[in-house]
């Protein structure tokens, strides 16, 4: 650009933002302070046309820069942390309904919810979230989980999805449950006629020996 002002202001909100982007909003206000520094040094050490409302201007622009753009990075990290709280308990609840414990999955998927804690003795400071867990339209279970500060919108549905994962996750292991008695009922079913037909047999031998008996 022609001015040169302007130029140095980009030249400080640039790197600024960069910071902000990468390590969130600690590393954007960091950032942001130091550029605030580099400009009242620049005013310090006799600027031509940086006065005071100069500096007020170029760091309340600086440090909103810093904010947004570190607020933003926070938002993407943790948008991208519960996805992939959610694919790890998808995957851990899928192994769990194929012959785990279910129950156990889904404590350890729940304690992973940003905040929670263990019950402690005689606290009271504590809120509870909870979540029931369905299958085909009945209630199997509940997701109660126990954390210190009050939970998000995003965080709160994470923890509805979750619930839905373990309601499918019980509803394929009753249906994998009812597969395996199936099978074994239908093992049963046919030794059970096997041994009905060597019975069978053997009767007929029988039958056939006092027959060649009494015409003896």
């Amino acid at each position: 650009v022609d001015d040169a002002e302007t130029a140095l202001a980009v030249l400080y909100l640039l790197p600024v933002m960069l910071v902000a982007l990468e390590l969130g909003l600690l590393g954007g206000l960091t950032a942001a302070a130091l550029a605030v520094a580099f400009v009242i040094l620049g005013a310090a050490l006799g600027h031509p046309t940086l006065d005071a409302l100069g500096v007020i201007t170029r760091s309340v622009a600086v440090v909103a820069t810093g904010v947004i753009g570190g607020r933003f990075s926070d938002r993407m990290r943790a948008a991208h942390a519960r996805e992939q709280r959610l694919l790890d308990s998808g995957l851990a609840l899928s192994e769990a309904a194929a012959g785990g414990d279910l129950v156990s999955a889904v404590a350890t998927a729940a304690a992973r919810t940003p905040g929670a804690t263990t019950a402690v003795r005689g606290r009271t400071d504590c809120q509870l979230s909870g979540a029931p867990i369905m299958a085909r339209g009945v209630r199997v279970g509940q997701i109660t989980v126990m954390h210190r500060r009050a939970l998000g919108t995003e965080d709160r549905s994470a923890l509805e999805l979750l619930a839905m994962q373990a309601g499918l996750a019980a509803d394929n292991q009753r249906l994998l449950a009812n597969e395996r008695e199936a099978a074994a009922l239908g093992a049963q079913l046919r030794q059970t006629r096997d041994e009905l037909r060597e019975h069978r047999s053997e009767l007929g031998h029988l039958l056939g020996a006092q027959e060649d008996e009494r015409r003896r």
